[in-house]
């Protein structure tokens, strides 16, 4: 039993720092794999409208992502928030296109 307790407790930090260095990895890599997501969802374009959107969005998101990441990088505070797509459709349309004219100047 001591055995196993001893085995056990020295798998579980190393487990943690696997974890936390992938977590660290993976927000540095998530726009570079959104763009290599869209890569592989438009092969799939095929399948209908909405993976070529989503496919779309994850490519557009991925770039614009990855610049201000790149910028925020010399900033002790991010100065640029992340990308966030917005589709436009007859039902928000009124909604978005007001509410960004509201701050189309702001910063």
């Amino acid at each position: 039993m001591n055995d196993l307790i001893k085995i056990i407790l020295a798998v579980i930090p190393a487990t943690i720092l696997v974890f936390l260095a992938g977590l660290a990895l993976g927000a540095e890599l998530y726009p570079k794999i959104k763009i290599i997501f869209s890569d592989i969802l438009s092969l799939f374009g095929w399948a209908g409208k909405r993976v070529r959107k989503y496919s779309v969005e994850q490519e557009y998101q991925g770039t614009i992502n990855s610049i201000i990441q790149d910028y925020n990088k010399n900033f002790e505070n991010p100065i640029l928030p992340n990308c966030k797509i917005e589709w436009v459709t007859a039902e928000n349309q009124r909604n978005i296109l007001k509410r960004r004219s509201n701050h189309l100047f702001e910063l």
